[in-house]
């Protein structure tokens, strides 16, 4: 089996029953394989927290954004002053590394619960693909993303069919005898001098 994906959920402790579900998505994840990090798993870091959450970050192979109202009014630092430190340090580093990769993005993922809005999703990650993660469906998007395992993938390329050329078109004659030619018109040189 491949080595398990390194993945990091950076969300806001907007209240308990919201901690519980990113716990269980956590949980959900590991529980198929996935090497899910959270900060509940590390309540008490070694190095002080914002080096810790940039690490963790750094070293994932993705990271999901859970996006909610909160969230998001964090990660544009409306929250009260400090209120929610966590997450706008997050974003900070996550913006940063967005703006180095350029147009290409497979490691930072907007991931919305069924009561989430589209509108909630950080404008820099907005165009890119997003999961509904407490829905069948969308746990399987996201799972197959996580692993490298498209629903439909493409399959392998067969070999070459070499195809024969068109018949070539043959010029098509008449079997009756050609008619004589007519003699030449004469020039007006000739009809000038009366010559026929």
């Amino acid at each position: 089996m491949p080595n398990a994906p390194r993945v990091f959920i950076s969300y806001s402790h907007d209240d308990e029953p919201h901690r519980k579900r990113v716990l269980a998505l956590a949980y959900h994840l590991r529980d198929r394989g996935i090497d899910v990090i959270i900060d509940r798993f590390e309540p008490v870091p070694q190095v002080r927290r914002p080096l810790w959450c940039e690490k963790q970050i750094e070293d994932a192979d993705v990271v999901l954004l859970v996006c909610t109202e909160t969230y998001h009014r964090r990660v544009k630092g409306e929250e009260a002053p400090d209120t929610g430190l966590g997450v706008l340090w997050e974003a900070a580093v996550i913006y940063q590394l967005l703006y180095e990769s350029g147009p290409v993005n497979g490691k930072f993922l907007p991931v919305l619960f069924s009561d989430g809005s589209l509108k909630h999703i950080p404008t820099p990650v907005r165009g890119f693909s997003r999961f509904v993660v407490d829905t069948p469906d969308g746990q399987e998007a996201l799972y197959r993303f996580l692993t490298d395992q498209p629903a439909t993938p493409a399959g392998q390329i067969g070999e070459r069919i070499d195809m024969p050329p068109a018949p070539r078109p043959r010029l098509e004659t008449d079997a009756r005898p050609a008619a004589p030619a007519a003699p030449p018109a004469p020039s007006r040189r000739r009809r000038r001098l009366g010559c026929s």
